[in-house]
């Protein structure tokens, strides 16, 4: 007697229509909960502006993708599986780097991030995003499918015809969105509307053109299109302390917590020299590297790849480089390692002499990197031991978010009042950083009356959920273009006290520190001498933008009046 067919086994049709229609149910749940998944992720990297005909297209791209996938694993247990992870950590990663820089990530990108990523791990740095569990949504299905195994009601040869419909629907979709896109010639879809593309082919296809336009990438750093400025050599010639300070937000410096300044050091600097309220940051697809390579070079970085991950970029606009090939002592200091974000090969690049990592200084780690307090006296050493004119670039650590590295070794209980935990850590890590840049004042007295200091943040803070902020932070959407502010003082030697009245960019302190150092020079850049009050307001380009100083002033002073306060 023929043995009858096993209606549980994967890809065998059912035998009873009633018990396997039952079967069925989370076969259909996992189908459905997936498919809503993909339309999520593909709007929620869209965002802003989408139009109704970009969300049908996302949606029956989704519904086409998800008809492939399951017909053609949903026999394959092994294959079913290892697709679902794949595709979790896809979207998890992807959400998680969008979420997180307000960009897109590349391939190219991915890979030459896996020690940074791991160091965010490692040093607690890595925020938690309740808004990614939405891509487990499907995972208790997964699972009983897994388990109990995918039944098929139909047969091979109709799931076969299934699955070419699908390649042909897609194949369709693609076709259609590329004739009406990319071959008339908007290409500008995809250098400069990433979220336009995504709206119309999807995130993947977008990643594939990082392979031909990394290419483009040096092309689009090149200071070519930039004006021009020179300097002649001066009898006496001054040194340079560039202080970065991290997540140092433009309005930390006005917040008062307890009826006192959360950073009175730094308010009290504010008034005793030219005090820029509101300066434009970069900080994009390179994070705090942006900064870094925006304040060294003068030009606006890549929106969704890091400069300093470019593995032939030579720095053509490097300021350190000028002021080596004038004699100095040209020194860049940070409490991480080397590796991180490919530093020390950039820094080198740029005409750094010597990189001061942490393990180069030879400081312990305390939670995550050095103590700034530590970094700041082995700076404090070396400005006590200089012969020579130095060029000297400082990045502090500390107070990186979500602000767990402080705790560990300062306290304060001025802030145990405060509901949210991480801004009372937030609050806890601007007040040790004042602490350490008033102790490395105090040490220097009057060696530093001599020396051109520009003391600045490098991005606005954004860890805290705006519903828990103890006071506004200074970051702005503008469309899909996220405007973030934080403070800069610049001292030099016979150059006024006062607070400037306009926005300033970052692009703007190389032209600054050239111009007040002495040196000659001849260097590329949009932006402007702060200490030369007479001096015009160039435009501001940002994502393909260009935005009037004035303009700039005004988002940056709407963040002041942001109710979205703790308690409000």
């Amino acid at each position: 007697m023929n043995k009858m067919p096993d209606p549980a086994a994967p890809g065998k049709p059912i035998a009873s229509p009633a018990v396997g229609w039952l079967r069925l149910l989370p076969a259909i749940a996992y189908f459905f909960a997936n498919f809503a998944k993909l339309v999520i992720f593909n709007r929620d990297l869209v965002q802003r502006g989408t139009r109704l005909s970009n969300v049908a297209f996302i949606v029956l791209l989704a519904l086409s993708w998800e008809l492939l996938v399951t017909l053609t694993l949903a026999t394959r247990r092994r294959w079913l599986a290892g697709f679902y992870l794949v595709q979790l950590a896809y979207m998890a990663v992807n959400a998680g780097y969008f979420h997180y820089y307000n960009t897109y990530l590349s391939f190219r990108q991915a890979f030459r991030l896996l020690g940074e990523f791991s160091g965010l791990v490692t040093g607690g740095a890595l925020p938690f995003d309740a808004r990614l569990l939405v891509y487990v949504i499907d995972l208790p299905f997964i699972v009983l499918l897994l388990v109990r195994g995918f039944p098929m009601p139909i047969g091979r040869k109709l799931a076969n015809a299934g699955i070419a419909c699908s390649l042909a629907a897609l194949a369709l979709l693609f076709g259609y969105k590329y004739s009406r896109q990319i071959a008339p010639g908007d290409v500008t879809v995809v250098r400069s509307d990433k979220a336009r593309f995504i709206a119309n082919f999807g995130l993947l296809p977008l990643q594939a053109t990082d392979f031909f336009l990394q290419a483009d990438y040096e092309r689009q750093l090149s200071p070519e299109k930039l004006p021009e400025v020179a300097g002649s050599a001066r009898k006496y010639r001054k040194s340079v302390l560039f202080l970065q300070v991290e997540a140092l937000d433009a309005n930390a410096i006005a917040a008062d917590h307890g009826g006192k300044p959360v950073m009175p050091f730094l308010r009290s600097l504010s008034a005793r020299g030219r005090f820029i309220p509101y300066m434009l940051s970069y900080h994009k697809g390179g994070g705090t590297s942006d900064t870094e390579f925006s304040a060294m070079t003068s030009l606006e970085p890549l929106d969704a790849y890091a400069a300093f991950n470019l593995p032939d970029y030579a720095y053509p606009n490097s300021m350190p480089r000028l002021f080596r090939e004038e004699g100095y002592s040209v020194e860049a200091f940070h409490g991480n390692i080397a590796r991180y974000w490919n530093r020390g090969d950039a820094f080198a690049s740029m005409g750094f002499e010597t990189y001061w990592s942490r393990d180069e200084m030879r400081l312990p780690e305390s939670g995550w990197g050095a103590k700034d307090d530590d970094v700041l006296d082995f700076v404090a050493g070396k400005i006590e031991a200089a012969t020579k004119p130095f060029f000297y670039f400082v990045i502090t650590m500390s107070s990186h978010g979500p602000y767990r590295i402080v705790p560990g070794y300062y306290a304060d209980r001025s802030f145990d009042d405060v509901g949210s935990n991480i801004e009372r850590r937030y609050l806890l890590s601007m007040a040790y950083v004042d602490k350490a840049l008033e102790r490395f004042f105090l040490r220097m007295g009057t060696r530093l009356d001599d020396v051109i200091v520009i003391l600045y943040g490098d991005h606005a803070e954004y860890y805290v959920p705006s519903v828990e902020w103890s006071f506004p932070r200074a970051s702005v959407h503008d469309d899909s273009r996220r405007l973030e502010f934080v403070p800069c003082i610049v001292f030099a030697p016979g150059a006024g006290a006062g607070e400037a009245t306009e926005a300033a960019v970052l692009t703007d302190l190389a032209p600054t520190a050239l111009a007040a150092s002495g040196i000659p020079y001849r260097f590329r850049t949009s932006g402007k001498d702060l200490l030369d009050l007479e001096a015009g307001s160039p435009t501001v380009s940002f994502s393909g933008h260009a935005y009037e100083r004035a303009d700039l002033e005004r988002f940056a002073l709407s963040t002041k009046n942001d109710a979205r306060k703790a308690g409000r």
